[in-house]
């Protein structure tokens, strides 16, 4: 049976491999490959992967003793074809241009460090000019929800392939929206790092300034994992790589303050479904506790100007003049971007200076303008526009979707396009968080916080995989930035500092990085002190002899801001220095003797940590025990992931159970236990009433929750459990008979004395119910006494 891959993420993907044997990864690869199709069949595709190369990266990846823990263990990504590829041919989408590269450009090299198999090149607005994704002669690269549209560019090619569901990842570039707009009209995520954040070091140039390579990626998590792979200096091979902060930024503070436009007056172009988007995004972030600031963006948008108006398109004719004084085949050329490359030709030194002089006199008056402000909040693109539309007006469609994303650039700035909804005509667009150079990770954070807020159930759709949801697959890796802790100072918290706990957003505003949980060395007591104020305290204190060791949590705090830490802490507690379970000693929280002496102070050592007694208390608080110990979840899907989340909030153990197809869903990677059906079809599944009896007898579950559909009406199956001693979480089989038929239902309800609308009982004849029709009053709805809801109904006169 071939594995149906579509719409894997990162996480799926590994985990995959390390259940199945290489033989069965490499057939899954081999099948994913074989059923890409290139141009002109599939223009999204300029060629992939042959067997034997397939062959090749994965022998590669077999032969390292670490496989294991690569962290993109046989994950297959695509990379857009300027971008170079050992074993690929790159062309820009020009084929003359075309040559063989001799190693891959760093960014994909660092990639496969990790375990990426590269399964293809994508297309592309030739030599990566366009926003649109139809400059191209291996043909138009169509939107993924409607082809009738533009799939936006210049990165077409790299966003389709990942909003199919066919990689969880891809490589674009972004020069000024290259990484953005496709993202934002394909509903993914669409990293544009800080400038010179990835090298570029094997990416053919388009402005070699202010190139960036980019990712598109269905969810935050795995955007976060490739930016965290990427984000290597490469001064030997880059002229413009820089290296971020040994300790970057990784959140904003709570209470954040967005900059948005003044004005859009005539910068929506007619548009009226994405105002919505970008204004129902401005709630969004105004409802997460952002104070929303309204700012003049011309600056930024006379700076946008600069882009094509100034002297940095001379930099398009640099990066190719000596290809173009071959004289290739015009036809192989897209006029539109021949045109614009040629035009850099007519530039020279003086000007390209005036410009410079320009663009530092704007940003300082963004920087006044933006004072105080952490985060800019602008749309990613103004238009939807369609392939007939571009091809009528090429250069002025594209120009507009540039409105908001050619200045980003220039003002170093780093960005993240995130999905910001859906118009009426069923097509997504988005909006781009902007944030200083080098706040790439913090932007991740803000996007997490966002989709929390916009769809707190996690029900975000996911690219144009039909039925798809992120669920916590936005949520992000809690290691990552991994902290430098030669510019830090490691911290020991054992109480309301815990992750989780009111007093952890200390460590959060001081960006403090989290590095292990475990126990201090077994010469400690723990108190909890008497509370004075909101939040209640421990003290922890070091002993000679009777100690235990003590649940804590390490941090990386950098040394800048550890000032500002000692500041926050209150009074009989202090910072001192503790011993660890390894022997290590790093500082930590310690209290005063007065603390654990005073009168109303607890010894808590006993229970080995500030958690264990915080639930000790809610234990005693709690009027009643949980009901149970552990569940079944009898469902799949959003339905069993939403009913796991309760249970682990109830602190009881989740049981998923899954067909074949299902092996690698959610709900099973998110349960505590999960239980194989062995099989396909739900009759073989989830509504086979034996398997789910013979699951819950060997996880031994108390009780079963069915969610809705599958075995939620079946009343043989309530009364079956009741049998076998388990807990049906539903109505009684009684129940489910009585009020399964409206007729019967209705009648129990009127005996109960539960207020109708008007209806009547079963009627037996046309002729009686025009009768009863009458009676009532018209409009009146007709139904069947069985069955489920409105599907099949009908208007009559």
């Amino acid at each position: 049976m071939t594995t149906n891959t579509t719409g894997w993420t990162v996480k799926q993907w590994v985990q995959y491999h390390h259940d199945a044997t290489p033989d069965e990864s490499f057939k899954t690869l081999l099948n994913l490959v074989k059923s890409l199709k290139i141009a002109p069949e599939e223009p999204a595709w300029i060629s992939v992967a042959s067997e034997s190369n397939l062959q090749h990266q994965w022998r590669i990846i077999q032969s390292k003793a670490d496989k294991q823990q690569l962290k993109l263990y046989g994950v297959p990504v695509a990379v857009k074809d300027n971008i170079d590829a050992l074993g690929f041919e790159t062309t820009a989408a020009c084929p003359s241009f075309a040559y063989t590269p001799e190693q891959d450009a760093t960014v994909v090299a660092l990639l496969r460090e990790q375990g990426a198999i590269i399964v293809g090149k994508t297309n592309l607005d030739q030599f990566a000019t366009g926003l649109v994704g139809t400059r191209s002669p291996y043909g138009i690269t169509k939107n993924s929800f409607n082809d009738k549209y533009v799939s936006g560019g210049s990165s077409a090619g790299s966003a389709v392939v990942v909003a199919n569901g066919t990689v969880p990842l891809s490589l674009g570039t972004d020069t000024a929206g290259s990484g953005r707009v496709p993202a934002a009209l394909n509903n993914l995520i669409g990293l544009k790092p800080t400038k010179g954040a990835f090298s570029t070091a094997g990416v053919v140039p388009a402005c070699k300034s202010l190139d960036c390579p980019s990712v598109f990626a269905l969810n935050l998590s795995d955007a976060q994992l490739a930016f965290n792979i990427m984000a290597k200096p490469d001064f030997d091979n880059c002229e413009y790589s820089r290296a971020l902060p040994s300790n970057p930024v990784r959140a904003y503070p709570a209470k954040l303050k967005v900059a948005v436009p003044t004005s859009f007056e005539g910068l929506w172009y007619g548009d009226e479904e994405n105002p919505k988007i970008y204004a129902n995004a401005v709630e969004t972030l105004k409802k997460g506790g952002a104070e929303i600031v309204p700012v003049d963006f011309t600056p930024l948008l006379d700076l946008a100007k600069c882009l094509y108006e100034g002297t940095w398109v001379a930099e398009r004719w640099a990066a190719t003049r000596e290809f173009l004084a071959t004289n290739p085949p015009e036809k192989e050329l897209d006029p539109t971007v021949a045109g614009i490359i040629r035009g850099g030709a007519k530039h020279d030194a003086a000007t390209a200076y005036e410009y410079e002089y320009k663009r530092e006199a704007i940003l300082k008056q963004v920087q006044k303008s933006f004072e105080g402000i952490d985060v800019y909040l602008v749309p990613t693109c103004p238009l939807n526009p369609t392939i007939e539309q571009v091809q009528a007006q090429p250069v002025l469609v594209n120009s507009r979707q540039g409105t908001w994303t050619n200045f980003v650039n220039l003002a170093d700035l780093s960005a993240l396009a995130i999905p910001g909804g859906f118009r009426k005509d069923g097509l997504p667009n988005g909006v781009t968080l902007l944030g200083k150079a080098f706040e790439d990770y913090a932007l991740l954070d803000l996007a997490n916080r966002f989709f929390k807020t916009m769809y707190p159930e996690g029900g975000r759709k996911v690219g144009a995989v039909k039925g798809l949801l992120a669920g916590i697959t936005d949520e992000l890796h809690s290691t990552l930035p991994v902290p430098d802790l030669t510019t830090s100072v490691k911290l020991a918290v054992v109480g309301a500092h815990l992750k989780g706990l009111p007093l952890h957003w200390q460590l959060e505003k001081v960006q403090a990085g989290f590095l292990e949980a475990t126990t201090t060395s077994a010469d400690y007591r723990l108190y909890a002190l008497p509370q004075v104020g909101p939040v209640a305290k421990p003290g922890l204190r070091r002993v000679t002899s009777g100690g235990a060791k003590i649940e804590i949590e390490v941090y990386a705090v950098p040394k800048e801001r550890f000032g500002d830490f000692i500041s926050m802490v209150p009074e009989p507690l202090g910072i001192g220095s503790v011993e660890t379970a390894s022997g290590e000693w790093i500082k930590s929280f310690i209290c005063e003797e007065i603390g654990y002496t005073q009168k109303g102070t607890k010894d808590i050592t006993e229970l080995g940590g500030w958690r264990a007694h915080l639930a000790q208390v809610n234990s005693l608080k709690a009027s009643k025990k949980k009901p149970f110990n552990t569940v079944l979840v009898a469902n799949r899907g959003e339905i069993a992931v939403r009913i796991i989340k309760t249970l682990k909030k109830l602190g009881i153990k989740s049981v998923a159970v899954y067909s074949d197809p299902d092996k690698y869903a959610e709900h099973v990677l998110m349960a505590d236990v999960s239980v194989a059906l062995n099989g396909t079809s739900a009759a073989e599944t989830y509504i086979n009433t034996e398997k789910i009896i013979k699951a819950c007898k060997d996880t031994k579950a108390e009780a079963v929750i069915p969610g809705y559909g599958f075995l939620s009406e079946n009343a043989d199956f309530s009364d079956r459990l009741i049998k076998e001693g388990i807990v049906f979480v539903g109505p009684s089989g009684e129940a489910i008979r009585s009020l399964g038929l409206k007729h019967s239902a209705r009648a129990i309800a009127e005996k109960a004395g539960v207020p109708l609308v008007p209806g009547s009982g079963l009627v037996s004849s046309a002729a009686e119910a025009k009768k009863i029709a009458a009676k009532l009053e018209y409009p009146v709805m007709v139904k069947s006494t069985a069955g489920g809801g409105g599907i099949g109904l009908q208007k009559t006169r």
